[in-house]
């Protein structure tokens, strides 16, 4: 399982608009499995406001900077992921908080090839906790935002119904 902790995930690649259908809706609702965006509301509301400024030095690290640039395409996910990991309390769920509230706002994630997406991992919670459920929060975020990549999922989705989204290897 996961222990406590965010996952931050991005990549590029080129994007076309197409047209949802009842078949894209049940699908996105069986990958459904927590709204990143709740998410990090509760977060915010629970811990309280950040001080402002905190973690903002990271924003101008080299390895947040390299971590960006190393997003070339969905081939290169390994490359793409940012694991904030450590032991509880030295402030892996509050910068992840930072990074999701500041980097959307920045040039590279203001174009509509590159997408963002985040999950904090919380080994308290059956949703929260699991590779499985990572896969699906990063998935639900990606299509949310880019329908088109659900067309690759909807010819499995047919066959298995949501016992796709139990698989990490099917999913993956």
């Amino acid at each position: 399982g996961l222990n406590h902790g965010p996952v931050i995930n991005h990549f590029s690649m080129p994007i076309e608009d197409h047209k949802e259908t009842k078949q894209h809706f049940a699908c996105l609702a069986d990958l459904f499995i927590t709204e990143p965006e709740d998410d990090l509301n509760m977060r915010k509301r629970t811990k309280g406001p950040r001080t402002p400024g905190t973690f903002s030095w990271f924003l101008e690290s080299d390895e947040l900077k390299r971590w960006l640039r190393q997003a070339k395409a969905v081939s290169d996910i390994e490359q793409n992921v940012l694991w904030l990991h450590g032991n509880p309390g030295i402030g892996k769920s509050t910068m992840a908080t930072m990074l999701a509230e500041e980097l959307p706002k920045t040039d590279f994630f203001s174009n509509n090839s590159s997408i963002l997406t985040f999950f904090f991992c919380d080994s308290d919670s059956e949703n929260h906790r699991t590779a499985t459920s990572l896969l699906r929060g990063f998935l639900y975020q990606i299509i949310q935002k880019h329908s088109c990549f659900m067309e690759q999922m909807i010819p499995r989705y047919e066959v298995q119904g949501k016992r796709l989204f139990t698989s990490f290897d099917g999913l993956w």
